[in-house]
């Protein structure tokens, strides 16, 4: 079959169904699409990393058709293209609709594939084009497309419907394809080690900012016949989790321990889905208080405000002169007051607190150095990279090769 006339079966199939039509090669490296959703950039994208994800967890095979179900329920049919009787690559039908996701949940698994608010609504905006199809259409829709590409009178077509989860084929591959994308693993992670940062550092204010993204946050339920169990195992990880972090921000390993032990108590007790939910925001909350006051308990009340202070506002500029201001003090009496009861110079503490975000925000991988300066408020990368060798002895290049060598 020629590269005109494919292109020609892709444009009609898609017309027809009203979705998308993607061509492949033998690389699953695209060569064509027909897309109704024409600068839709952010949909095709969507599209493009689903059938992606389709084709790890059921690679091509020259006589089958997989309907591979994407985490947020779009469906794709994916099927060999034939040329001159041997398999030359690809095609993608879709997405199309089977089960429709309430807004808040459809929103949430697209925040975790990473997508912007600016994407995520432009996915909202194409979502009520999409045709919908029973099961048995799609087994019919699959067989056509079939047909359509491989030769008019190809005898069988062989219809496997995978999605993600533990159990795909009769082989576990959980852990390789957890919920069809990795995109999912790694937004939780994330999500999981600001969180953990922000009960560290007794951050309150990122505390708070993570507070919607947290709610939106796409979980499968590993439990289905019990989500009450679901949600317990979810809070139990939190609060170890949690626990630690507190610890490691300096709260008494003996009084984080009991702090966990009481929320174990409230964790198995909760029967209803409103207690489930205030313990989710308790948690986190109540450990980052710990860390807070274990932090500043050798502190007079006006050098607690300032630990505060800084710490809440570590990604903007800090100047000595403005946080006495704020505390209607004079910059002399406050570093001296500073000076007395932490050993450092505030300018010094601040430079201090700013090189170890540095280091969360290195380890994160996320961002260059330059990015990460810049984040922080340095004038420059010179800047930074100076400031941190004054206060780490090394440079900042040196724990970001480190970081890689981990990757």
């Amino acid at each position: 079959m020629a590269r005109r006339e494919l292109e020609q079966k892709a444009n009609m199939l898609g017309s027809v169904v009203q979705t998308g039509v993607f061509l492949l090669d033998k690389g699953n490296r695209e060569i064509y699409n027909f897309n109704l959703l024409q600068g839709k950039g952010a949909f095709q994208n969507l599209a493009r990393a689903d059938i992606q994800a389709g084709i790890r967890l059921a690679p091509p095979e020259e006589n089958k058709v997989v309907l591979y179900t994407a985490p947020w329920k779009g469906v794709y049919i994916l099927l060999p293209v034939h040329e001159e009787g041997s398999y030359a690559g690809l095609a993608a039908v879709g997405p199309l609709l089977q089960e429709i996701l309430p807004e808040g949940e459809l929103r949430g698994v697209l925040k975790f594939l990473r997508l912007r608010e600016k994407e995520v609504q432009e996915v909202l905006e194409c979502w009520d084009s999409l045709k919908a199809f029973s099961g048995s259409e799609l087994k019919h829709l699959a067989a056509l497309a079939a047909h359509l590409f491989w030769h008019p009178l190809a005898s069988s077509v062989q219809v496997q419907a995978v999605q993600p989860g533990p159990d795909l084929s009769g082989k576990d591959k959980f852990h390789e394809n957890l919920l069809g994308s990795h995109d999912f693993v790694d937004g939780n992670y994330r999500m999981e080690a600001d969180l953990l940062h922000a009960i560290q550092t007794g951050n309150a204010g990122l505390l708070k900012t993570l507070e919607e993204d947290r709610r939106q946050m796409y979980i499968p339920n590993r439990t289905p016949e019990n989500p009450l169990r679901t949600d317990r195992n979810l809070l139990v990880t939190l609060n170890s989790l949690a626990c630690r972090a507190a610890i490691q921000g300096g709260v008494p390993l003996g009084i984080a321990h009991n702090m966990s032990s009481n929320f174990a108590g409230f964790i198995e007790n909760a029967r209803t889905a409103k207690q489930i939910q205030e313990l989710n925001a308790a948690i986190p909350t109540v450990f980052c208080d710990a860390v807070r006051k274990y932090r500043t308990r050798e502190a007079g009340p006006l050098v607690a405000k300032v630990l505060d202070q800084v710490y809440a506002n570590l990604y903007k500029k800090l100047e000595v002169a403005e946080i006495a201001a704020e505390l209607f003090v004079t910059p002399s009496h406050l570093s001296r007051k500073f000076k007395e009861e932490m050993g450092v110079t505030l300018s010094r503490f601040i430079q201090q607190a700013k090189c170890q975000e540095a280091e969360f925000l290195m380890a994160k991988g996320n961002h260059t150095l330059s990015e990460i300066g810049e984040m922080l408020q340095f004038n420059s990368l010179s800047h930074f990279s100076a400031t941190y060798k004054k206060v780490r002895g090394f440079p900042p290049s040196r724990v970001e090769s480190r970081e890689e060598g981990k990757g």
